[in-house]
């Protein structure tokens, strides 16, 4: 679909970012005692933005299109994998609602992964002005 592709060093601070955000979520989805907030929805709230960078990162971070598709849309069996593995770790319990706020961080990521690669484009082809310009 899209012909321009972000620069390669944007395309790996991205890739780097989104594979640090993926490996903390599984860390904190399958640890113990999350002690995360959970007061007043907090705890959707921190689902809905770590499941919506997990979705559009990869249209920043990768140069292929589909394989940006790809990853954003395994995005949603793995939050509600994590929650339903939650039901065998002591004191975590699986959550429609945490699923419910996964899917729509991915949902709203889907939904600006167009504009986020356009961005990421412009950055990596941005250059500053040189001393004397």
């Amino acid at each position: 679909m899209d012909r321009e592709t972000p620069a390669p060093v944007v395309r790996r601070l991205v890739a780097s970012a989104w594979s640090v955000l993926l490996i903390a979520v599984i860390v904190l989805s399958l640890h113990p005692a999350p002690g995360l907030p959970t007061g007043h929805g907090i705890d959707k709230a921190l689902h809905l933005v770590g499941y919506f960078f997990l979705a559009v990162l990869p249209f920043a971070g990768f140069g292929r299109w589909r394989l940006a598709l790809g990853l954003s849309l395994l995005m949603l069996p793995l939050g509600i994998g994590l929650e339903f593995v939650q039901d065998m770790i002591p004191g975590r319990v699986r959550e429609v609602m945490d699923m419910a706020a996964n899917g729509a961080g991915v949902f709203l990521g889907l939904c600006l992964g167009r504009p986020a690669r356009r961005l990421a484009v412009r950055i990596g082809t941005h250059h500053p002005p040189h001393p004397g310009d």
